[in-house]
């Protein structure tokens, strides 16, 4: 009587593992479809694999506003309308310790899917506590000692290291209504 009492609690004991694993491996589903859905971010690249040509655009510095960007925010690399790489920040770039590595490849669809050797680099920022896309990135390029260059074009089995700011500039608002006019009160004004 005494062993069935005892398969009793031992069979007892291996459904409460066996629950708590499930628990465990739900809580962690979760956590990683959650995670994933976080990593998407704003920009979609057209082209996700590793192409035989590609060009890596090591940012050392990006501010927006003159504040650094942080965790959450996006960096996308364009050729043209082309999102060719982004990455999403997981906290401040500190060159050079820290810096974020955009792997941007060669197109070889049509429509293209990357970007095209010559082309014009831009950039994009997703201000992420704003929602705000922004673009018209200012970009200055250096060597690996941090000394300026020309800018580069992309160019297949090419580096650059790039500092890249936005600054919004605040325009006094400009407003015309016509002639200066007179009129007595109560009387219609068209401008």
């Amino acid at each position: 009587m005494s062993i069935n009492i005892a398969s009793n609690v031992y069979i007892a004991y291996v459904i409460e593992i066996i629950n708590s694993m499930k628990w465990i491996t739900f809580s962690i589903a979760i956590f990683l479809l959650t995670a994933n859905s976080f990593a998407q971010g704003h920009f979609v690249t057209l082209f996700d694999a590793n192409a035989p040509d590609y060009m890596n655009v090591n940012v050392i510095e990006a501010t927006i506003n003159g504040l650094v960007m942080e965790a959450g925010d996006e960096i996308a690399v364009f050729d043209g309308t082309l999102c060719c790489a982004k990455v999403i920040l997981s906290g401040p770039i500190i060159y050079p310790s820290i810096s974020a590595t955009l792997k941007t490849s060669t197109s070889y669809a049509t429509p293209p899917n990357g970007y095209t050797p010559g082309h014009t680099i831009t950039y994009k920022f997703w201000d992420s506590n704003n929602s705000l896309e922004i673009s018209g990135i200012s970009s200055q390029y250096v060597n690996n000692l941090g000394s300026p260059v020309s800018t580069p074009t992309f160019a297949d089995g090419e580096s650059a290291f790039v500092k890249l700011s936005y600054t919004e500039v605040n325009s006094v608002p400009v407003a015309n209504a016509g002639i200066d006019q007179t009129i007595n009160e109560g009387i219609l004004v068209t401008l």
